[in-house]
């Protein structure tokens, strides 16, 4: 059982810089929906995958190989031109020039592949997934911007082999642009298949080169093998990608240099007469009268082969939906592989599926009322494939309107047990309830009620922050009208507001925290999920966010947060629990967890590696805590920091419960002995200390003299801390700083006589809270 120990901790003080954020907190309903439409969601993506394509320059990408493959076979028809022998010169068009279209469109594949792997790998499919994108929607908003690309290369494609040459100058402009249009879109269902037993784009890229070889090779081969063979070959030889496109190309070549005749006429190229013939002769004839076709040369007609691309298009996308959800990949949580056949899923509301805000709710008890619960969790349980078991049998229940701290060290369990929540990872068995939907079985309903603030900040690269908000605004149903505003004003309120127009790339890390904070917040979102959310902050940002969180507690919202900073926790959090390998070892109020433990409170000095604290300035602070408090206790030793992952030498005085009336004084006897006499005990963090107390307010000031004293959660000794006293050894910093010292002094002296009352009742009402 982890030993926990807790100081009170004083309110959050008043910030200056975030203005007032209740607009922020209480949106406007009027102007905003629990879902958005979802052509509001296809035309957000579709804008996405544009926007993204266009930076990263991936549309001139998968414009360039049709450029260059139609120039490729307009030389080649040029040369084709000079043979005298036509059955020479047709064979010869038939089979090169479709090899090249094949290849212009199979460069799609690769193109295609990068984009969606990409999105994979940097982890910002699944949390657009987290934050309700479905994956219907996702595949269609892929589809629409294929589209687009496909259309582009068709019109490249046409315009170099029908207008600048004839390769194509016989054919009906319809059939060839539509045959180029459902070749580019077969190409890219395929890829989409491809791409899900995919999650790094090198693997992806060159599986993706070897795949177009394999397919290349094996159209080509096939064309003489179907050719002495049976209908049902062809069409099932069709039923690859790439065959049938070759097939279809073939047909087209086939006609522009051979012959189709009937009682109207003869005709070359693709149009209406030839769309299905089957069979081609080297020259004109008219059995009509007498003249037959002296050698015909079968094929399978361009009809059929549009056909056969269209019905591919359909198999490819249904095989691309479907196997997103079934295969489980490093993200995500896989449903049955029949799971499309179930009653439930094909006939939800028949079958009791509720509506989030109205869905039945599980009851708690609390001090003889009852509570809806926002979240319930009963013996989750999370084993990585290595066999290391994360999560261990967790029971929690979260009440709505409640802010929830997940407390521990690292690989503790705390973002497992989220990432099972959200539907990031599966969890190996148990039961997690969101909202009164099931994660298991009723996960995308889950995640139009939750948000989330992920721990590793995955970004676009090519994003601002307002694009950034925007996007995810727009998937949360926040309409255009209001979303400026919203973006505005929970940039204002997380204080980097002046940061809306940078690249998200750019911004430190305590910036990404605040954005994806920010994303977390906007909509009208019932339960909110925070990783860490101030990991990387400096001490103002993070006090920002917490007058932001407590604020948005006025608004019935559930936000479960994790931290390793008990002082955070018992700042922000109505209850608590401390986790340990993957076991909730104690829960509760901040009450609750130190009549469990009964600890006490630690007061802590702390060293850096290397600092040797001076004897006699110790002894002279032990002897003054306990001249306060007789029973004090004080330990000694070295420990690794939280924070800055340093080695550091801690010197501990444990004070009892019942003497928290006598801390008051305690506090302020011995800030004024640091003061005018210790300055030996950590010569470096009086430059840190005062560097950062030029820019406070006098009450902040004041304030600021209650948070350097922390919480020690004890559980292999992972401090919990207010703010530290940062101990250097730099000779050269003390010496430029030594002024500035003794102007920090005074101004404090000066505060201290114009309100010692005040001092005083501040911190005895702080210890007794």
């Amino acid at each position: 059982m982890p030993q926990v120990s807790e100081m009170a901790v004083p309110a959050v003080p008043v910030d200056r810089g975030p203005p007032d954020a209740s607009h922020l907190l209480r949106p406007s309903r009027q102007h905003e929906r629990p879902a958005p439409l979802m052509s509001e969601v296809f035309r957000t993506m579709l804008k996405k995958h544009i926007h993204v394509a266009f930076k990263r320059r991936r549309l001139l990408t998968s414009l360039w190989p049709a450029i260059m493959y139609s120039i490729i076979s307009i030389v080649l028809f040029r040369i084709f031109a000079q043979i005298d022998s036509g059955n020479i010169r047709a064979l010869l068009l038939a089979l090169t020039i479709p090899l090249y279209l094949l290849l212009a469109v199979q460069s799609a594949l690769q193109n295609a592949m990068a984009e969606i792997v990409t999105e994979k790998e940097s982890k910002m499919k699944i949390v657009q997934e987290i934050y309700g994108l479905t994956p219907t929607m996702y595949w269609l908003s892929w589809a629409g911007y294929f589209s687009i690309v496909s259309c582009l290369c068709v019109l490249a494609i046409y315009v170099l082999l029908a207008l600048v040459a004839p390769v194509m100058g016989k054919s009906s402009p319809i059939f060839v642009i539509c045959l180029l249009v459902l070749s580019y879109l077969q190409q890219f269902e395929f890829a989409a298949i491809v791409s899900v037993f995919f999650n790094k784009l090198q693997t992806a890229t060159a599986m993706s080169g070897f795949v177009n070889l394999l397919f290349l090779l094996l159209a080509e081969a096939m064309q003489g093998w179907l050719r002495g063979g049976s209908r049902f070959w062809w069409y099932l030889g069709s039923l690859l990608p790439a065959v049938n496109i070759f097939n279809g190309f073939a047909a087209v070549m086939f006609s522009e240099a051979l012959y189709y005749c009937d009682e109207s006429g003869c005709y070359q190229g693709i149009s209406s007469k030839t769309a299905f013939a089957s069979q081609f002769c080297f020259v004109p004839y008219d059995e009509a009268h007498g003249s037959p076709c002296p050698q015909w040369f079968p094929v399978f007609s361009a009809g059929e082969s549009m056909i056969m691309i269209l019905l591919d298009i359909v198999l490819y996308g249904f095989g691309a939906w479907w196997l997103e959800q079934v295969w489980q990949g490093d993200f995500g949580q896989a449903k049955p592989w029949l799971f499309c056949l179930d009653p439930a899923y094909m006939c939800p509301r028949r079958h009791g599926r509720r509506d989030s805000r109205d869905a039945a709710r599980s009851l708690v008890q609390s001090d003889g009322l009852q509570e809806a619960l926002a979240m319930k969790i009963r013996n989750l349980r999370k084993v990585f494939p290595e066999g290391k078991v994360a999560v261990d049998g967790m029971d929690l229940d979260i009440k709505e309107g409640e802010i929830f701290a997940l407390l521990g060290h690292n690989g503790a369990g705390k973002t497992t047990c989220i990432n099972c929540v959200v539907g990031l990872i599966p969890m190996t068995s148990g039961e997690a309830m969101v909202c009164g939907y099931d994660v298991r079985t009723e996960l995308e309903s889950v995640r139009r009620n939750i948000s989330v603030c992920p721990q590793d900040n995955p970004l676009y690269d090519v994003f601002t922050v307002r694009q950034h908000l925007m996007f995810f605004a727009s998937l949360r149903g926040v309409s255009e009208q209001v979303q400026e505003t919203r973006v505005i004003e929970v940039l204002r309120a997380l204080g980097i507001e002046e940061k809306v127009d940078q690249q998200c790339t750019t911004l430190s890390g305590g910036q990404k925290r605040r954005l994806w904070v920010a994303s977390a917040l906007l909509g009208d979102i019932p339960v909110i999920f925070l990783d860490e959310p101030t990991s990387g902050m400096d001490p103002s940002s993070r006090q920002h966010l917490w007058k932001l969180l407590l604020e948005m507690k006025s608004t019935g919202r559930s936000i479960i947060f994790t931290t390793h900073y008990l002082e955070e926790a018992d700042v922000l959090a109505d209850r608590k629990a401390v986790l340990a390998r993957g076991r909730v070892e104690a829960s509760g109020t901040s009450l609750d967890l130190k009549l469990q433990f009964g600890l006490g409170y630690q007061l802590q000095l702390q060293f850096p590696d290397g600092v040797v604290p001076d004897p006699k300035a110790l002894s002279d602070v032990s002897e003054l805590i306990v001249k306060h408090i007789p029973l004090a206790t004080r330990k000694e030793e070295d420990a690794a920091s939280v924070s800055t992952e340093r080695r550091e030498h801690i010197v501990a005085f444990t004070l009892a419960f019942d003497q928290v009336d006598k801390f008051g004084p305690m506090l302020i006897e011995l800030d004024s002995k640091k003061q005018a006499e210790l300055d030996e005990l950590s010569p470096g963090s009086l430059v840190a200390m005062d560097k950062t107390k030029n820019a406070m307010s006098p009450e902040e000031q004041l304030e600021d003299l209650q948070r350097r004293f922390t919480l020690l959660e004890g559980e292999r000794k992972a401090t919990y801390e207010t703010a530290k006293l940062n101990i250097q050894q730099n000779k050269e910093i003390i010496t430029q700083m030594k002024e500035e010292n003794k102007t920090l002094r005074n101004q404090i002296a000066v505060l201290r006589d114009e309100k010692p009352l005040s001092l005083e009742k501040t911190l005895e009402e702080t210890m007794t809270v």
